[in-house]
């Protein structure tokens, strides 16, 4: 297996997310020694190994947090990733010590993806001619390769006006529909909902495709943050907030995403398979729950995909 290719990258914008998670927008540079930013690809729910010339020999794993149809189209290629403040000594460095400009580089790794025009295709392809429903479930920082999924998903796509054009006999159908598509993100407080903005503007602006809902466990936050974007935090995820105050996401709200705003049926067990399809991101113990809980519903286990880190 050949290795994989490693990049340059400079920091070219650092943003608090929350009173805990710090994005930073990385852009790809031509420099000897390394691959160009021509090879440069990734795929939805992938992450990075990242490293910093100022950290020698330390790694720090993060997921993409942009659509690659994003990050593609910049010129340099570049893209965000968001991490929350820990005991982690890359976490540390990036909460303390990243500013614009700084050097760092990257190698694309992960096995945890979601293209849906690919999986539009090959659901065509199959002969099933049903649109995916797709359930993602983060918690906390999880949310990061959720975010790339529906960045990919519904960050630029603008729904299609009028009739759709026929397929000539030589062309292969393309998707026209990303997939009907349910958030269910846990946070702990409020002013932790990381992407508060960009996941209401989506919510908004594709109400009849995409349902975003907060899940808040708790009522306390630590760390400092500036009260202006706090409030902006707070703000645009209140509206979004479906539970709150009563402890972790349990079986009954995951029921309840599934069938009403998926209007997945799962009491035709075998159906549900074809349709829905569960990405998760999370804490290793919730994840696990959340599988638990989603097999005990009766979805097919090869329809649910899981991201855990302890």
């Amino acid at each position: 297996m050949s290795a994989r290719p490693h990049f340059s990258a400079v920091i070219s914008q650092v943003k608090p997310r929350t009173p805990t998670v710090r994005e930073l927008v990385l852009s790809l540079r031509e420099l000897e020694g390394y691959a160009h930013p021509s090879e440069f690809s990734f795929l939805p729910g992938q992450w990075i190994d990242f490293q910093t010339p100022e950290m020698p020999g330390k790694i720090g794993g993060y997921s993409f947090a942009s659509a690659p149809s994003r990050a593609l189209t910049q010129k340099p290629p570049c893209f965000t990733i968001a991490v929350k403040r820990s005991d982690h000594a890359m976490a540390n460095w990036i909460h303390e010590k990243a500013e614009t400009g700084k050097e760092t580089s990257f190698r694309v790794g992960g096995s945890f993806s979601f293209d849906w025009r690919a999986d539009a295709r090959r659901l065509c392809e199959e002969g099933q001619d049903r649109r995916r429903k797709l359930l993602l479930v983060a918690g906390g920082i999880g949310i990061t390769p959720l975010m790339a999924v529906l960045d990919e998903c519904y960050g630029s796509w603008v729904s299609p006006g009028g009739e759709e054009k026929e397929n000539t006999k030589d062309q292969a159908p393309q998707p026209t529909l990303p997939p009907l598509c349910c958030l269910v993100y846990s946070v702990n407080c409020l002013e932790e909902t990381a992407f508060a903005e960009e996941l209401s503007q989506m919510a908004k602006h594709h109400r009849e495709h995409l349902s975003v809902q907060v899940v808040v466990t708790g009522s306390s936050s630590s760390g400092q943050y500036d009260a202006l974007h706090l409030k902006s935090v707070v703000d645009n995820a209140r509206p979004l907030v479906t539970q709150s105050g009563k402890g972790r996401l349990g079986e009954d709200h995951l029921r309840a995403a599934i069938t009403q705003s998926l209007g997945v049926d799962l009491q035709g067990k075998g159906e549900a398979g074809h349709d829905l399809m569960c990405l998760l991101c999370g804490p290793g113990e919730m994840m696990a729950s959340v599988e638990t809980d989603l097999l005990t519903l009766g979805v097919p286990k090869e329809s649910v995909k899981c991201e855990k880190w302890w």
